[in-house]
């Protein structure tokens, strides 16, 4: 995918910005060290290179973030955090997922939480309407997150634009609402 130069000037005016902090090493500085090196040297192509990396780095930081805000197990469920094939996509949409998967040996609901990719403008535009997008969707409220509840009983929510969660599996709607009302939807509206 070629990027335009605007931006490649944001990731290059990021780059300066944090290489002008104070320095601590870990992998990120080191990376962008590698990109700045890389530039300075007019390996543009390496750079680039780099600073892919980077990002890859920040959104996995973001990922480690996410799984806080996912809820503890119903009462007789069992939880284990998944990656599954959603993450790679996710990951070379630009943006971070997190996920879990919740039993309790006969029902499951499975969360998925994708945050940050560049498709969110159009799933806003979607969810603003879901009954456009959705045949058979109906609208739900909860901790002041607007969703919807599809035909097939997922439950779905874009907070802040930014963050799509999305609880799903065969459980009944009930029980993905329980999980919807103890999801942390305040803390992921305020997170960074």
């Amino acid at each position: 995918m070629r990027r335009s130069p605007a931006g490649f000037l944001g990731e290059f005016a990021l780059v300066i910005m944090l290489a002008t902090q104070p320095a601590y090493a870990d992998d990120f500085t080191d990376v962008i060290d590698e990109a700045l090196e890389a530039y300075s040297d007019g390996d543009l192509a390496g750079a680039r290179n780099s600073l892919d990396y980077a990002r890859q780095l920040l959104d996995q930081k973001k990922t480690s973030t996410l799984k806080s805000f996912f809820p503890a197990p119903l009462p007789g469920w069992k939880v284990q955090e998944t990656r599954g094939d959603r993450a790679g996509a996710v990951a070379m949409l630009g943006g971070a997922y997190a996920g879990a998967h919740y039993s309790d040996g006969s029902q499951e609901v499975e969360i998925s939480l994708i945050a940050d990719t560049p498709m969110m403008q159009q799933l806003d535009m979607i969810m603003s309407h879901p009954l456009l997008g959705q045949p058979g969707a109906r609208m739900i409220r909860i901790q002041r997150q607007n969703g919807y509840v599809t035909s097939d009983s997922k439950v779905i929510f874009l907070v802040n634009n930014r963050y799509l969660v999305t609880f799903e599996g065969n459980a009944d709607e009930d029980t993905k609402i329980a999980y919807a009302e103890s999801f942390d939807f305040q803390g992921l509206a305020n997170a960074p």
